[in-house]
């Protein structure tokens, strides 16, 4: 018998953000961390983040809520 390698294929972005969007629904939170889709994921976070820029970006596609609260220069002064 001859031993065949397989090279294995990347998973494609609608593959990615599926499966993204499966962790988020199973989980049913307001969003979804990288540490989350790490430990419940078929993939690796960093796998989409390579693909799609930042996770931010991946939630955004998603229509996801993200966890970061951005803060303008005038509300960090008036603190």
């Amino acid at each position: 018998m001859k031993f065949v390698v397989k090279k294995k294929q990347s998973p494609t972005e609608k593959e990615i953000l599926e499966d993204i969007e499966l962790v988020f629904k199973k989980l049913r939170k307001r969003s979804l961390t990288i540490k989350e889709y790490d430990e419940n994921g078929c993939y690796s976070s960093s796998t989409a983040i390579r693909r799609f820029g930042t996770w931010n970006n991946v939630l955004y596609k998603l229509s996801i809520p993200s966890n970061n609260t951005f803060y303008s220069h005038s509300d960090l002064m008036d603190n």
